[in-house]
């Protein structure tokens, strides 16, 4: 794997200092559907999803993932999805949808859908709703960006909703201590949010500069990665909506610098395609949504990497992870959420 460091390093705001990922305690949706039962057999056509490989992986890495289900179908009942964008899970267990084509938030606990967040039409303020990505932080408040940030309760009620010196916000994750690191793919900014449910945001910071940055997620560690460039997926099937994705991952540290860059050619036989979102496991592993290649694939903090997905995904623009062995991957053009099996890798002393 080709690592480049940077040679300048940019101060991150002192209120950024410990950054974290959101964990989930529960076993997803081992054995239910988030469909309701008017929904299944509208579904039932697109429940045939065949298996991932059975014959594993090599004993060095971690084994293959196995398809367990698929959850949901197009649609605009509860449960349904219209091009969803982006997906989160709760510490709670609860996970959380952004429904772009139905615009909403749909909300998910392991017994099925449980409610939605949605525009409401009497406010002034709050014109619409569509979300392009999501996060929640410890704390319980959800993070979105549309054309701006909008911040809201589990249940539904809106804090915040922020425009301030923001171009084209785009990514968004959540950190420990309840603040967002927000995203801005026009403006070429990373931005920290501090937002307090009484009073909106209380304080607003910019983190460093970076080469049109759209999606973004944190370790247990502190440390940001971020994408960087521009990858195109060039494919628009059915004429619905065309994705861009990100060319190279860079990320920030818990020192305040800019650190490694995970170039565009990671391999000699690999190369990011449009990256169109990221997570990081309990050992702090990378996980990539590659859109172009249509892949999941995998960076263990110690180097190298593994595929963990290489087939049946039509257009993946989110993952997450489960801390009960689930790999939640978000598939736009199929309007739907795959789950497969996540076996985790055995955290050596290194980790």
């Amino acid at each position: 794997m080709r690592l480049l460091e940077f040679s300048a390093g940019v101060g991150v705001d002192a209120m950024c200092g410990t950054m974290g990922v959101v964990g989930a305690p529960l076993d997803l949706y081992r054995d239910i559907d988030m469909l309701m039962s008017v929904e299944e057999a509208v579904c039932a056509s697109l429940d045939n999803f065949k298996s991932m490989d059975e014959g594993g992986a090599p004993s060095s890495g971690p084994q293959h993932c196995q398809f367990v289900k698929k959850m949901g179908c197009k649609g605009n009942l509860p449960g349904m999805f219209n091009l969803p964008f982006s997906i989160c899970v709760t510490p709670q267990g609860e996970v959380l949808v952004a429904d772009r084509g139905n615009y909403r938030i749909q909300i998910f606990n392991r017994k099925g859908f449980q409610r939605e967040i949605h525009r409401n039409p009497s406010s002034i303020d709050l014109p619409n709703l569509i979300p392009l990505s999501i996060t929640i932080t410890p704390q319980g408040l959800i993070g979105v960006t549309d054309n701006s940030v909008k911040v809201y309760t589990i249940d539904g009620h809106c804090v915040a909703c922020h425009k301030n010196q923001l171009i084209k916000p785009w990514g968004i994750a959540a950190m420990p201590k309840g603040q967002f690191v927000v995203l801005d793919v026009e403006g070429g900014k990373l931005r920290c949010l501090a937002v307090d449910r009484k009073v909106g945001v209380v304080n607003y910071n910019r983190l460093c500069s970076a080469v049109r940055p759209k999606f973004v997620t944190c370790d247990a560690s502190g440390t940001i990665y971020f994408t960087q460039g521009l990858g195109l997926n060039i494919e628009n099937r059915h004429n619905e909506h065309h994705l861009e994705g990100g060319f190279s991952i860079c990320s920030v540290g818990t020192d305040d610098q800019l650190g490694k860059h995970l170039s565009h050619f990671f391999s000699e036989t690999e190369d990011f395609r449009c990256i169109t979102g990221m997570c990081v496991d309990a050992n702090g592993d990378l996980l990539v949504t590659d859109n172009g290649r249509k892949k999941i694939l995998q960076f263990p903090k110690e180097g190298g990497f593994n595929v963990l997905i290489q087939e049946g995904l039509a257009c993946p623009v989110g993952v997450a992870v489960t801390e009960k062995g689930q790999l939640m991957v978000l598939d736009c053009w199929d309007h739907c959420v795959k789950v497969y099996s996540y076996p985790q890798r055995r955290c050596f002393s290194t980790c």
